[in-house]
């Protein structure tokens, strides 16, 4: 699985709208979403944050800044997600964005199996 299927699935959701979920580690809960609305150019990107880990795979303080130093935002309380907002860019741009977080935050090689799932509005 390589960033070219992050990327393909993005696509698949940019007309029509929707999400899609990006697992790294199931038994970790270790995930990233997207959502778009349909034919709109925002897309809406989410990184899973302490507040949604058991205690054993919490991420350290290094994964954490390194979050931020990569763009993502804790939005709200220390129980929420990590945003990030990209406008007007290709699904690639996205994709990159996405891969480089799975693998230096997440631990995915970038060849292991990722759990993709898409859904349309």
């Amino acid at each position: 699985m390589s960033q070219d299927n992050i990327a393909n699935a993005i696509r698949e959701i940019e007309t029509s709208g929707g999400f899609a979920i990006f697992l790294a580690d199931e038994g970790k809960n270790y995930y990233m979403q997207v959502s778009i609305q349909a034919n709109q150019s925002q897309v809406y990107g989410e990184a899973v944050g302490n507040g949604f880990l058991a205690d054993d795979t919490q991420l350290s303080s290094e994964a954490l800044s390194r979050l931020e130093e990569l763009g993502w935002s804790l939005s709200g309380s220390a129980q929420s997600n990590y945003s990030q907002i990209w406008e007007g860019v290709s699904a690639n741009v996205v994709a990159k964005a996405l891969a480089i977080t799975l693998q230096e935050v997440y631990g995915w090689n970038g060849s292991s199996e990722l759990g993709i799932t898409v859904e349309r509005d």
